[in-house]
């Protein structure tokens, strides 16, 4: 004689979304989102007059939500993908997020927030919706 295992119910299916979001729209919203950051990437490289910017593409664009936390970033220098997530928070709240209007940058140049050469600047322009 032999055991098998008899399940009652079928098996739940496993999604790493949370209850209530459909993957597909998840996905789409997420591939529109890294596509504006990476026309924010060749729209900055087209207007750049350093060559750092324009031939090294030594920059990065990203998306943030009204936490900061990042929501999309465009690839363009590894060592910036992390910098960012960093810095902006950073930023936003050493100037404070009461000061900022639409449309407002910070200009960043503290390597040791950063994490990156002195030279170096960090630039966020904000916008709330």
């Amino acid at each position: 004689m032999t055991s098998q295992a008899v399940l009652d119910t079928p098996p739940q299916s496993i999604s790493a979304f949370p209850a209530g979001i459909d993957p597909v729209r998840f996905e789409v919203l997420r591939n529109a989102l890294l596509a504006i950051t990476e026309e924010m990437g060749a729209t900055l490289r087209r207007a750049a007059y350093s060559t750092n910017i324009k031939t090294r593409g030594d920059f990065s664009c990203a998306f943030f939500d009204r936490e900061l936390r990042t929501i999309a970033q465009a690839f363009a220098q590894p060592s910036h993908l992390g910098s960012l997530a960093h810095i902006v928070p950073c930023a936003i709240q050493t100037y404070g997020a009461e000061h900022v209007q639409p449309g407002d940058g910070i200009l960043i140049n503290d390597p040791y927030q950063a994490s990156r050469a002195v030279l170096q600047l960090e630039r966020g322009v904000l916008s709330w919706g």
